[in-house]
């Protein structure tokens, strides 16, 4: 049998799993400054966001007449008509095949009224029996046309105060997040699939997220917290090292 020499033993140790740089947890300290930060960074759309809701609210409670303050009633003309294609792509096939895209056809007016004029979407019915000339009833707030009544076809707009509202709550939900990613995982490596929730919960923001948020402000930012929360608790259970 061959003998090990004296002390080569001793100087081999184990040296273990060492992890890379990008799946190594931040420090504690480094973390906190990073959640600091997130709440600073949604102070600012947080404050417009609260601002539109309150600005949208009065509109909706704000009387028809000729004060400041009220959504105020005008007579506008039809100056020109136009039409317009929305095109949207659809999803591939199980096949394999692409899906092509869907598209719409989309009908304007533009109204003209002693204080401006602003061309105004509407319904196919209100487009084909509307005539340059014709005569239109407008709700005018705050500069905005927020009603149109034209031939007997109405129609809404919401103000720009709602509108107005998803990039900012975008904002704030991207903020949720990186704040749930420092301190939950605090890892380069999770950042790439919080990346991608981050990009999929603001389209859908995007699209319904002012709604939702008129609707109730409170439920709005608790499901957000709640959505940033679990997702870092998905992403954290699966890099679990």
């Amino acid at each position: 049998m061959r003998r090990l020499r004296c002390g080569y033993l001793d100087r081999v140790k184990p040296t273990g799993f060492r992890p890379s740089w990008y799946d190594r947890r931040l420090p504690y300290w480094l973390r906190g400054l990073v959640v600091l930060a997130a709440a600073f960074g949604a102070l600012l759309p947080a404050k417009s966001v609260l601002d539109g809701h309150r600005s949208t609210v009065a509109y909706r409670q704000a009387p028809v007449c000729a004060d400041d303050g009220c959504v105020q009633a005008a007579a506008g003309e039809v100056r020109d008509r136009d039409t317009g294609e929305r095109c949207t792509s659809t999803a591939t096939s199980a096949g394999g095949a692409s899906g092509g895209e869907s598209c719409s056809t989309s009908y304007s007016l533009r109204i003209v009224w002693p204080g401006g004029s602003q061309w105004l979407e509407v319904g196919p019915e209100a487009y084909a029996e509307a005539r340059t000339g014709e005569r239109a009833q407008l709700r005018i707030w705050k500069g905005q046309v927020v009603g149109l009544d034209v031939l007997g076809h109405s129609r809404a707009y919401p103000p720009a105060s709602q509108t107005d509202l998803g990039p900012p709550l975008i904002l704030v939900w991207l903020a949720f997040g990186v704040a749930g990613w420092a301190v939950l995982s605090g890892r380069a490596v999770t950042l790439l699939p919080l990346g991608f929730a981050g990009l999929m919960g603001s389209i859908v923001i995007q699209m319904v997220g002012a709604d939702i948020f008129m609707w109730s402000p409170p439920v709005f930012f608790g499901a957000l917290a709640a959505l940033a929360g679990g997702v870092g608790l998905a992403v954290r259970a699966v890099f679990r090292s």
